[in-house]
């Protein structure tokens, strides 16, 4: 085929918030999009590059052109593993976070008797492919009640797991960041806790990475699956799974791999797909290396804190996620007394112009507000005043 040719991104002002916002093409939108927990938008300058290389792969034969970006794909993966501390040889690009947590589910070998652990605040579809296999080979599946998580603390939540972790246990999904209110659980105190008793952890840090600075070697887990299209800002349909290198064996994901293909390529095989996703992540690591990830995370939380830090006294309103340092980051959600999550969600889109995402559990309804590095204060100015005057008005 070729090399394929990667352009250098243009010079731009990383010190300049309203600069890097005008890399984006968010402007052209009739809302103010503070869902980025749903997915991000990819900057122009990476949607450019990703048209380029669809076309590309279009007008090849597909595996000529998926062969010719070996090396570009062994250099994306060594970078996206090194955001968690993990080597190129321990992570497989795969669709999304969902894809990923599957890959593991039903690829764990099971007894019949053997007991797993997940929670309420687990992501749906994590939850259902559990249920899917507990039903199916016998295995009882415990389901923790963390639907308040604004009103535990860290150690009770720690409890909660110890007490439904026994010695049979076997997997236990876990949420990194919980999808609905953004609280960061204490991973690492609950991974020594059931690997204790013989458990594998299965992290879900669809909200982290990206996002919250970690390492998948100190958290200690076995498996980690992200996606890349939300904090990243990746092309959709790219995400990320991790397998501890002692534990990939002990995997037999449901993929028609062959004799040959040993420790990670055992998760790549997923047919034909869009190759010129997984060869665009280039452009969108190198536009936020650029940035710098750091100053990113450190935008993010300075991006929550400023409008939280506006409306968490005003009467009637509740913040849901904790805004203590190291416990939350950009994902927060709010609800206003006497309204329902639904009813504040329409309310902000029809009269405020404002996407945002509508959440809970049942009985108890919120909005969960996601910025991103396209966000600027002034637009979340348009939030706060819209949460002041919603409160005030019923």
């Amino acid at each position: 085929m070729g090399a394929l040719y990667l352009p250098p991104l243009p010079h731009f002002d990383t010190t300049d918030w309203k600069s890097i916002k005008s890399l984006y093409g968010i402007d052209r939108y009739p809302y103010l999009h503070l869902n980025s927990g749903s997915a991000g938008i990819m900057p122009n300058l990476v949607i450019q590059q990703l048209a380029k290389l669809t076309d590309q792969m279009n007008q090849s034969p597909p595996y000529e052109f998926w062969d010719g970006l070996a090396e570009l794909r062994y250099t994306n993966r060594k970078r996206l593993g090194h955001l968690i501390g993990a080597r190129a040889d321990e992570v497989a690009v795969v669709r999304n976070t969902t894809e990923a947590i599957n890959l593991i589910v039903f690829g764990t070998h099971t007894q019949r008797g053997d007991h797993w652990v997940c929670a309420t605040s687990d992501y749906p579809y994590g939850i259902g492919a559990m249920d899917q296999v507990a039903m199916t080979q016998g295995i009882k599946l415990s389901k923790l009640p963390l639907d308040s998580l604004d009103t535990l603390t860290d150690k009770e939540i720690i409890n909660l797991y110890d007490q439904a972790i026994t010695t049979q246990t076997r997997l236990v999904l876990l949420s990194h960041m919980t999808y609905r209110e953004g609280r960061i659980l204490p991973v690492k105190e609950i991974t020594k806790l059931a690997q204790s008793r013989g458990a594998k952890v299965l992290l879900d840090a669809a909200h982290t990475y990206a996002h919250i600075d970690h390492d998948v070697k100190d958290l200690g887990i076995d498996y980690y699956a992200t996606s890349l299209h939300k904090w990243l800002t990746g092309p959709h349909g790219t995400g990320l799974l991790y397998i501890h290198p002692s534990a990939v064996e002990q995997i037999n994901p449901p993929l028609p791999y062959l004799e040959g293909d040993t420790h990670m390529d055992k998760f790549g095989h997923l047919g034909t797909r869009a190759f010129q996703n997984i060869a665009g992540l280039e452009y969108a690591l190198t536009f936020q290396e650029v940035i710098g990830f750091r100053k990113k995370r450190r935008r993010l939380k300075e991006l929550s804190d400023y409008w939280t830090d506006q409306v968490r006294h005003t009467p009637r309103v509740k913040i849901l996620t904790p805004l203590a340092k190291g416990k939350s980051g950009a994902v927060v959600a709010f609800s206003i007394d006497g309204i329902s999550g639904s009813v504040l969600l329409k309310r902000l889109y029809d009269e405020y112009g404002i996407h945002a995402k509508v959440s809970g559990y049942p009985g108890k309804s919120f909005i969960r507000v996601t910025p991103n590095l396209f966000t600027l204060e002034s637009d979340l100015d348009k939030l706060v005043a819209a949460i002041h005057a919603i409160a005030a008005a019923e």
